[in-house]
């Protein structure tokens, strides 16, 4: 039978550096008894010059990660393996780089972590601004949202035919074509720069870029010809199609002049008969009508009459709409016409109060019926002072007095009549 197992540590004298424990429960160096008497061992003596060994130097225990006790070299211990509070399950601070995401961050890819277009250094989630190119996803990525820098606020790079409008740019078709609706620099097509753009949503016939309608490229960017708007050489009038109307045949032949009174009323100092040119030629481009007009209008100083002003046209005068009113000149000027001038440039017919000699059906004209000056004309249009006047005629009328009707003072409005006149070609 086998002898029983001796525990032969608990039997043995407490020897120096081989134990914990001595019989008075307090850790004993290397060469002392308990008497405190140099045992003599190997030759020691009294005091070896080593430093004591303690119980707390070789007993104390090891560490355990997640048992609630923090201890050297942990840096916490909350006895969980919960990542994402305030001690990782590694018992280690939360740390941008410990591969746990924690707190404000977005992201953590652990100790290798870097700028892979995913997270940052800084475990933040990628994106477009943070000076990152984020792979697959980013053209470029300068570090603003900032358009016209060369990098897009969508981290695009900003180039001419990328299909793209960005910065300074007019248009971007992401094409290299010169001649459609947007060009290779990406600038709108545009009637006058040279290009023709044959393919741009208004085709180009050509462009000489410059404003001469006379040089076979009018300023509409098509070939000159009878019904391009424009009065070539030959044409006596143009007005844009090959239709014919009331004034110029398809032929661009002259067949007649229109002849309106302006929808509106105007002070008498709107600046001699120049300022009442202005003032017919703005009604008529309103209303798209053709051609350039003159009004029926004198003045005494520096004397300029109606007769001398106007074109004395063999062809007839009339109305938007076509009624004749006049058919000639000399018809137009012998105080007796076939039709009043009642009708403004849109064609709507102008309602008046048929009174004698009132503003409202009244007309700036300082000519007499024959085309001549008047001599009252608000000091040749220059001023609106109530002790001045000036002749006028009455639009619903048609002797005479559709232009030499009677005087009105200065200080109240009044309409002009507008006559087309020829263009040259």
């Amino acid at each position: 039978m086998r002898a029983p197992r001796v525990l032969w540590w608990l039997l043995a004298p407490v020897h120096a550096g081989a134990g914990c424990f001595s019989d008075s429960g307090v850790g004993l160096t290397r060469g002392e008894s308990t008497s405190g008497e140099s045992t003599g061992d190997e030759g020691t003596s009294e005091s070896s010059g080593e430093a004591p060994t303690t119980c707390a130097d070789e007993c104390a225990p090891e560490p355990v990660c997640g048992d609630g006790v923090a201890m050297a070299p942990e840096q916490c211990d909350d006895g969980d393996d919960d990542d994402t509070d305030v001690c990782t399950s590694a018992c280690k601070l939360p740390a941008c780089g410990d591969g746990f995401v924690q707190g404000g961050e977005g992201c953590d890819d652990g100790p290798g972590n870097a700028d892979d277009g995913t997270c940052t250094l800084a475990c933040a989630l990628a994106a477009c601004g943070d000076g990152n190119v984020q792979a697959g996803v980013e053209a470029c990525d300068d570090g603003n949202l900032v358009d016209g820098d060369g990098c897009s606020a969508e981290c695009g790079v900003e180039a001419c035919g990328n299909g793209v409008v960005e910065g300074s740019e007019k248009c971007d078709d992401g094409n290299l074509s010169e001649v459609d609706d947007c060009k290779t620099d990406c600038t709108r097509a545009k009637c006058g720069d040279l290009v023709v753009a044959v393919d741009a949503t208004e085709p180009e016939q050509c462009d000489d870029g410059n404003t001469d309608e006379a040089d076979g490229c009018n300023s509409k960017c098509t070939l000159s010809g009878c019904g391009d708007g424009f009065v070539q050489p030959g044409e006596a009038c143009d007005d844009g199609d090959l239709m014919g109307g009331s004034t110029c045949g398809p032929m661009c032949e002259r067949l007649a002049y229109y002849v309106f009174v302006t929808s509106k009323p105007y002070a008498a100092d709107f600046g001699g008969v120049a300022g009442a040119d202005l003032r017919c030629n703005q009604r008529a481009q309103a209303a798209g009508l053709p051609g350039q007009y003159a009004a029926w209008i004198s003045q005494s100083e520096p004397a300029m009459a109606a007769w001398n002003r106007l074109h004395h046209a063999t062809e007839p005068y009339v109305l938007i709409g076509g009624e004749v009113v006049a058919i000639h000149w000399a018809d137009l000027s012998n105080g007796n016409l076939a039709t009043a001038i009642d009708r403004d440039e849109t064609g709507a017919e102008v309602a008046v109060d048929a009174g004698e000699c009132v503003p409202a059906g009244a007309v700036w004209t300082g000519t007499e019926f024959g085309g001549n000056i008047d001599g009252d004309d608000c000091t040749s249009w220059t001023t609106v002072d109530v002790l001045d006047r000036a002749q006028v005629g009455m639009l619903f009328r048609q002797n005479g007095e559709w232009t030499d009707d009677c005087k009105l003072t200065c200080d109240v409005t009044a309409r002009l009549y507008c006559v087309e006149q020829p263009i040259e070609g």
